[in-house]
């Protein structure tokens, strides 16, 4: 009885003290994880979907990748960067620098994509630049708003060539990508799969 009435008698002198005590700590722990704590189970999963032609007038066709965020979060300030070029199959260019590809329609190399929103990015334009038909020059150009006339930093030689791409986000999530690609000079190909079918592979890192 007396360990009863002691317990009972320490309830009710320090009971409020001990509950503002633990109410106070509980206030501390939401401020400093509470948005850690909400977040957790909610992240964006960026994928690419497909590789699509787009004809936008008889000299210029828009390869685009098709990208969705099938997580259940926004995926902020996503970009996309070129950051190394193969020529003939496996000869890596030694004059590039990474450079930073366009989302379509935004003119802009940095977006969010929100959850199950699919979005496109231009990967390659198909630029052909002769005065009529008989006078045919085709060129193939990554889809940046930098370099654009710069032969080592945008566009692709004639052969084989793989691209490898990276996709960065704001959360420190990334994404590698590489597109096997195959310019004769006026057509571009899958150099990996024949048909309409585009090949590439990839692996998620994480920084």
């Amino acid at each position: 009885m007396d360990i009863v009435s002691n317990i009972t008698d320490f309830l009710v002198r320090y009971g409020a003290l001990i509950g503002t005590i633990i109410a106070s700590l509980t206030a501390l722990v939401i401020a400093i994880w509470g948005r850690g704590l909400k977040r957790l189970g909610y992240k964006p999963k960026i994928e690419i979907v497909d590789l699509i032609q787009n004809n936008q007038n008889p000299s210029l066709d828009l390869w685009r990748l098709v990208i969705k965020n099938s997580g259940n979060d926004t995926a902020k300030k996503v970009q996309v960067d070129i950051v190394e070029v193969f020529d003939d199959g496996n000869k890596v260019r030694k004059n590039f620098l990474p450079i930073p590809l366009r989302w379509t329609h935004l003119d802009t190399e940095s977006r969010e994509i929100l959850p199950n929103q699919t979005v496109y990015l231009d990967l390659f334009e198909h630029i052909n630049r002769g005065k009529d038909i008989t006078n045919l020059q085709f060129f193939l150009r990554f889809g940046s708003r930098y370099a654009q006339e710069i032969k080592d930093f945008c566009f692709l030689e004639e052969g084989d060539s793989k691209i490898n791409l990276k996709i960065f986000q704001e959360s420190g999530d990334s994404l590698e990508i590489t597109i096997y690609a195959k310019w004769d000079g006026q057509h571009i190909f899958d150099s990996r799969v024949k048909g309409r079918k585009w090949f590439w592979e990839k692996a998620e890192k994480k920084n």
